[in-house]
């Protein structure tokens, strides 16, 4: 399986417009997605420290709402996305699994020679956008949530 990820990593340097826009793609979803969720739990805390009116209850729970609508819609979107991304660069890799057969290969090899470059994209982009959300967070919050971050410590 490693040949089929240095083969994956040369295909993607090869063609560097579609794997390219797909892992953006991933990044931003991913990113967005992890971004919202710690900003609704640092609005909760911050919210939380005000409990007892029900106005401050009923803000707390609109925006916690609107949080978690806003990161659904954006994680469907990205995915969505990510899947037209995917099936094009599928559709893109037809000739070589058809190379790969005529060469005499079984069709595991070509199978795994297609999906490596993808679940490459994935890993990559599910890291970094994990780690670009969390940093978006703290910068976010060091600037406009100061009392969030240090109660969560």
């Amino acid at each position: 399986m490693l040949d089929n990820f240095e083969f994956a990593k040369k295909a993607f340097k090869h063609r560097k417009f579609q794997p390219a826009i797909a892992l953006i793609g991933l990044v931003i979803c991913i990113a967005s997605t992890i971004f919202l969720i710690l900003l609704g739990q640092g609005f909760g805390l911050l919210f939380g420290s005000h409990v007892g009116t029900r106005f401050v209850n009923f803000l707390s729970s609109t925006i916690a709402q609107f949080i978690y609508f806003d990161t659904a819609l954006i994680f469907l979107v990205g995915m969505v996305v990510i899947y037209f991304l995917f099936t094009s660069m599928m559709a893109d890799r037809q000739k070589d699994v058809g190379l790969i057969k005529a060469l005499g290969s079984k069709d595991d090899i070509g199978f795994s020679y297609v999906m490596a470059e993808p679940l490459l994209i994935i890993i990559y982009g599910c890291v970094l956008g994990g780690l670009l959300g969390s940093i978006t967070f703290i910068v976010y919050s060091a600037i406009f949530l100061p009392g969030a971050l240090l109660s969560q410590g």
